[in-house]
């Protein structure tokens, strides 16, 4: 059997997985990152973090930026019709 070739540009990472259920090589590393990713979610899912407070203030602040936006396209429109007219 040959040695493996070592790539300059090759840090170890999985682009893809190519493990099939069923074959020979297949190994359950899958299985085993599934786990953890479940497990990464569980974490994160509890610690959403938002408060009634936290979700008041930001549709507060999107009105703001819609009522901004309004403003000056109404101000578009009245020079328009007012001044260049």
């Amino acid at each position: 059997m040959s040695a493996r070739k070592v790539y300059a540009d090759d840090d170890g990472r999985t682009i893809a997985s190519m493990d099939i259920d069923g074959m020979p090589w297949h190994n359950g590393r899958r299985r085993r990152e599934k786990a953890a990713v479940k497990e990464t979610q569980a974490i994160y899912s509890n610690e959403s973090g938002w408060s009634g407070k936290h979700t008041f203030s930001a549709i507060l602040a999107g009105v703001a930026v819609w009522a901004v936006f309004t403003a000056v396209f109404g101000l578009f429109i009245a020079f328009c019709v007012f001044v260049l007219f």
